[in-house]
């Protein structure tokens, strides 16, 4: 055998070696990184060849180096363009490598992939408002904070430390009451 061709075999095989270790140890630095695996980097689920958007943000930062690269600059990014951040998808929002519990874990270099978003279901709440005496008493289920104002049309303020039943006095000047998010608004 030519020495070239034992040189290029050679340099082939170490080659390939890198690339299998490397790929275990950088999906070891994600959140969640095992989670979605050489997918996270790479278009393969198998690893090697095109990189995906996330993937070359990985490698504009590290290149060939093992250094660590999660951070929360990474970690704010939307590599794949998809409105959720890398941190979001990932399951650690803020970058600071520990994983948020029970969160959706999706990948960031394909846009096709992102958390599912839910919307509550918007809740009512009732205000019953009895008489026993001198007394006013508010009642409210389902969760909420009671707000005043002086006017119908606002400004609602909460009113501090209220809770179900809250009670004041028919002598309080005129008052109009309302439970809202707490916000007030």
């Amino acid at each position: 055998m030519p020495p070239a061709f034992v040189v290029i075999v050679c340099a082939l095989v170490g080659a390939s070696i890198e690339t299998i270790w490397a790929r275990s140890f950088r999906i070891d630095m994600l959140p969640n990184g095992n989670a979605i695996g050489c997918a996270s980097c790479h278009v393969k689920s198998s690893g090697g060849g095109p990189m995906t958007s996330f993937g070359n943000e990985v490698w504009s930062i590290v290149g060939r180096s093992r250094a660590p690269f999660w951070s929360e600059a990474l970690a704010a990014m939307d590599s794949d363009g998809d409105g959720f951040s890398n941190g979001q998808e990932l399951g650690d929002p803020d970058g600071d490598g520990i994983v948020e519990t029970g969160s959706q874990v999706t990948n960031p270099g394909d846009a096709g992939s992102f958390p599912e978003v839910t919307t509550p279901e918007p809740t009512t709440t009732s205000l019953l408002i009895q008489l026993d005496g001198n007394d006013v008493i508010l009642i409210w289920e389902k969760g909420g904070a009671l707000e005043i104002s002086e006017s119908p049309l606002g400004p609602w303020l909460p009113v501090k430390n209220a809770s179900s039943p809250y009670q004041t006095s028919i002598d309080s000047p005129t008052m109009f009451y309302r439970v809202g998010g707490g916000s007030g608004g």
